[in-house]
């Protein structure tokens, strides 16, 4: 049903604006209705308490006129009693004026009109006797006045019996509006807590319907974004919307499918880029160690010769030789790293081994510099199962790059095992106290081609590679690279690698994210 509502809502053909509209409208107009239905309400029982009130003065008035009735059939049983012609006369002037409260009477309904035509009737007969009476008892006819005066008695009981009819028909009416008005409250009362769970539970319903039809879609889009950020180009986001989500929705469809067309075309153009890079690193590297070999041979010569002046310029040339020979093979490990070609081959090896061995290689940028190294690892480090190529550039590169940005410094190597998560790692930590580097820095130190700053790059040199492909190279094999720097102070690298590289990463391929 919720599901339903909110799709009718999201299908209709107006702007979210007057959807949100409508949906305040039909708000108000329960209120309004809702309003209208308490003030029925409320007049109702107005209308029913005012009908009691008159029910309780009418009950006051009859009572009264029952104890006048009462009272005064009690004066003439008593006068009656006492032929005495002013007793007699006061006895009727009493009678007259309890008919003149009669006739004035009011609150008499239609039912009780033929009960009071029997009391005026009873009323007048008593009357007419007493009249007799009086004439009797003027002329001195005592025997006929007596007889009479029997007469009388019937007709006052009658009269007394009629007017507490009167009262209790009055009584029971008033009973029975009692009962009505509390069972009118009662219904009253669930008929507004009934319009009022309504008139919430429809302004809930469709609260829900509306912003279902509006956050819906912005959740999907929103996911769909999520997805597209990451590189997923191959769904759609389906709304129902005919408003400006569902026009938002189609131009996010059209956008991913652009998106998706330039993204096969720089996969492309960087696939292509990356063959060009490896193919002319080829090309280069065969001439480049001609030159290296000949310099070398012509450095002997000179120095067979005794040309000793030729001997600072064929260094120089092998020395750029060797530089320009790091930088291809640099961007020939990336090529292969973006293109998915670089291959695993892990073997068992010795760890010391392995530190020594880059230790002695990294000993003349150490001294280039005047710089201290610090080694601290356990006597027995054990073996590892990795790549034992990677692993040495990973710690070659990191050493290198701690000799160039350190100046009669100390950087220390840090070498253990360590098991966490019921995985044993290998635990390499490179400090130094160069020049550090700034939080902006360190955010996009590991992107290739990217230095700290132009000065730093003019003054340290570099192409910007290595920390790229150490980085890639231990989440190749499974590891990590965490990275502490602080500005002036120094900078600390921390690589873990597994000790025993995961299965299925021997011969996998990666490519660059």
């Amino acid at each position: 049903m919720r599901d339903w509502l909110s799709n009718f809502v999201a299908r209709a053909p107006f702007t979210v604006h007057s959807k949100l509209n409508g949906a305040f409208f039909v708000i108000v107009a329960l209120l309004i209705v809702f309003g209208f239905v308490v003030l029925q309400v409320l007049g109702g029982m107005n209308r029913r308490s005012e009908d009691l009130s008159q029910l309780r003065r009418k009950v006051a008035a009859f009572r009264q006129l029952q104890l006048d009735t009462i009272a005064q059939l009690y004066n003439v049983t008593s006068t009656l009693l006492s032929p005495q012609e002013r007793e007699l006369e006061s006895a009727l002037r009493q009678l007259n004026e309890y008919r003149y409260d009669l006739e004035r009477l009011q609150f008499v309904t239609k039912d009780e009109e033929e009960l009071f035509r029997k009391i005026n009737a009873e009323h007048e007969r008593l009357n007419q006797l007493i009249v007799q009476v009086l004439e009797l008892t003027r002329q001195r006819d005592f025997t006929k006045a007596k007889e009479l005066r029997i007469q009388t008695a019937p007709l006052a009981n009658s009269l007394e019996r009629l007017t507490n009819e009167m009262v209790n028909r009055a009584e029971a009416d008033m009973e029975a509006r009692v009962d009505e008005s509390h069972g009118a409250y009662l219904t009253s009362r669930w008929v507004i807590i009934g319009f009022a769970v309504g008139s919430i539970g429809l302004a809930i319903l469709l609260g829900y319907a509306v912003s279902s039809s509006l956050m819906g879609p912005v959740t999907l889009m929103d996911k769909r974004l999520g997805q597209i950020a990451s590189g997923d180009f191959s769904r759609r986001v389906e709304v129902q919307n005919r408003d400006e989500l569902g026009t938002l929705a189609n131009n996010l469809n059209r956008m991913n499918n652009e998106l998706r067309g330039l993204y096969h075309q720089i996969e492309t153009a960087s696939r292509h880029k990356s063959d060009f890079l490896a193919s002319m690193s080829h090309e280069l590297r065969t001439p480049l160690n001609a030159i290296i070999g000949y310099s070398e041979m012509l450095t002997e010569e000179a120095e067979d010769r005794n040309q000793k002046d030729l001997i600072p310029d064929l260094q120089k040339i092998r020395a750029s030789g060797k530089h320009l020979l790091v930088l291809i093979n640099d961007i020939l490990d990336l090529s292969k790293i973006e293109a998915g070609k670089v291959e695993l081959s892990p073997e068992t090896f010795d760890i010391a081994g392995l530190v020594e061995e880059v230790v002695s290689m990294v000993q003349p940028l150490i001294a280039k510099n005047a710089n201290i190294l610090s080694i601290s690892r356990p006597d027995d480090l054990g073996s590892m199962y990795a790549d034992i190529t990677k692993v040495r550039q990973i710690l070659f590169n990191l050493l290198s790059n701690a000799c160039k940005f350190t100046e009669l410094g100390t950087i220390t190597l840090e070498a253990v095992r360590e098991r966490s998560g019921g995985i044993e790692r290998l635990s390499l930590n490179v400090r130094d106290t160069g020049i550090g580097m700034t939080p902006e820095q360190r955010e996009k130190m590991f992107q290739p081609f990217t230095q700290a700053d132009v000065q730093t790059a003019r003054k340290y040199g570099g192409t910007g590679l290595g920390l790229a492909i150490t980085k890639q190279f231990c989440e190749m094999m499974g590891g990590e690279i965490k990275v502490a720097s602080e500005y002036g102070r120094g900078t600390t690298f921390i690589v873990k690698l597994p000790l025993s590289m995961p299965d299925g990463r021997s011969s996998a391929t990666t490519a660059s994210a």
